[in-house]
C-alpha cells in the first residue's frame, strides 16, 4: 500500500520576514545548510491519545504474556504467578474471596469504558510542550482484575482507575568541534494525582488511600534515577544522507 501525503502550509508576511531573518542569522553563525530540523506539534501525540480514550479497547495481561500459548517456555511460570494464592500476597483480600487456585487477570486500558459512569471528568491523556525544552503529559490508565470462579466464567475483582502526571526538560548538545551529540533531561515532577478503586461500582475509599500513598512513594524514589534514563550517550553527527 502507497500512500503520498501533500501538505499546504499558508504563511503570513510577517512568518516570511521573520523565517528570512532566521535564515539569514544561521548563515552568518557559519550553521550547516544541510541541517535538518523536525518540528513536532502537539496535537499529532494528543489525537492519538484521543483517539485510544474513545477507542475502549482493553489488552489482556495473560494475553500479552502468552501464557496459553504451547511455543512460550515461560507460559507455565507465568501462569503459576497469575493465581489467587500468589496475588494475594499483595492484596490480602483476593484470598479470602476467592479461594485459593484460581486464576487472575487484569484488563487494562486507556479508554474510558472500563469506568464510564465510575469516575467523574474522565478526560483523554494529553502531552503539552511547554517554553523552552520542558514539556508535561499526563497519563490516565485503568486496569480491571478478574479471577475466573469456574471455566470461561471471570468475575470482576477490583478496578483501578489512575492518573499520573510528569514534567520534564530534554535539551540536546552539540559539539562541533568533536562532532557529537548528547541529548540530557531533567525530571521537575512524577506524582500519582489521583487514584480510584472499585469493587463492582462501590468506591474503595480507604485502599484509594493507602495505595495512592505507596504509589507516590514509590514515584518519589524513581523521580531521582529517572533522568539517568533520558541520558543519551553522544553520538556522531549524522551524514546528509542518513
Amino acid at each position: 500500500l502507497e500512500i503520498s501525503l501533500e501538505s499546504i502550509i499558508e504563511v503570513t508576511e510577517e512568518e516570511e520576514e521573520k523565517f528570512r531573518d532566521n535564515e539569514k542569522a544561521a548563515k552568518e553563525a557559519g550553521d550547516d545548510s544541510n541541517a535538518l530540523e523536525v518540528v513536532v506539534d502537539e496535537n499529532l501525540i494528543n489525537a492519538g491519545l484521543h483517539v485510544l480514550f474513545h477507542m475502549d479497547h482493553s489488552v489482556g495481561l495473560r494475553k500479552s504474556l502468552r501464557v496459553d500459548d504451547p511455543s512460550n517456555e515461560y507460559g507455565s511460570m507465568f501462569d503459576s504467578v497469575l493465581m489467587t494464592q500468589v496475588v494475594s500476597q499483595a492484596w490480602k483480600e483476593l484470598d479470602s474471596e476467592f479461594g485459593a487456585d484460581k486464576k487472575v487477570d487484569a484488563q487494562c486500558s486507556f479508554g474510558k469504558g472500563l469506568f464510564k459512569g465510575l469516575v467523574n471528568e474522565l478526560h483523554p491523556s494529553q502531552v503539552r510542550f511547554l517554553k523552552g525544552s520542558m514539556l508535561d503529559f499526563t497519563l490516565g490508565f485503568g486496569c480491571s482484575i478478574v479471577v475466573e470462579t469456574s471455566a470461561g466464567v471471570w468475575e470482576n475483582f477490583r478496578a483501578l482507575y489512575a492518573e499520573l502526571y510528569v514534567k520534564l526538560g530534554v535539551s540536546l548538545h552539540s559539539n562541533d568541534a568533536t562532532q557529537r551529540i548528547k541529548m540530557s533531561g531533567t525530571v521537575e515532577e512524577l506524582k500519582a494525582v489521583r487514584v480510584k478503586i472499585f469493587k463492582q461500582k462501590s468506591p474503595m475509599l480507604a485502599e484509594e488511600t493507602s495505595l495512592l500513598m505507596l504509589v507516590n512513594m514509590g514515584l518519589g524514589m524513581l523521580k531521582s534515577y529517572a533522568g539517568q534514563a533520558l541520558e543519551v550517550p553522544q553520538v556522531g553527527y549524522p551524514s546528509v544522507k542518513q
